[in-house]
């Protein structure tokens, strides 16, 4: 099962291109690739439940991000001035907070693990 597909995104924005949601869930996991362990077929359960919302959300934050060119207001009102900027400072795909989620995601152990429950043992 593939960790992310356009119709994880196009719920969200049924108005995207599934075009560009496609290239965008492309270029998502060949950075996240990057990571130790990482898989995009991944059979885990738990790690496609943990890693789907942070690659979708990744993929609608640059959906909305749109071309990220920003645009500048200035207002003059006699000897004041005032400049406001809009648009996206940013059009990184995965954050360096994603990223380290995804990184503590696939550096966990998968499978069995064991608690010691006994009382260590004192030297004197």
């Amino acid at each position: 099962m593939p960790l992310i597909e356009p119709q994880h995104v196009l719920v969200f924005r049924p108005d995207a291109d599934e075009a560009q949601v496609r290239a965008l869930i492309e270029d998502a996991l060949g950075i996240a690739s990057t990571i130790p362990g990482f898989r995009r077929d991944e059979t885990n359960p738990t790690r496609i439940a943990r890693a789907l919302p942070i690659l979708r959300w990744a993929v609608i934050r640059r959906l909305d991000a749109g071309s990220g060119a920003a645009t500048s207001v200035t207002e003059t009102a006699g000897p004041y001035t005032t400049t406001q900027t809009f648009g996206s400072s940013s059009l990184r795909l995965l954050t360096e907070g994603d990223l380290a989620e995804l990184r503590r995601i696939w550096s966990a152990p998968s499978g069995a693990f064991m608690v010691n429950t006994a009382p260590r043992a004192r030297s004197r």
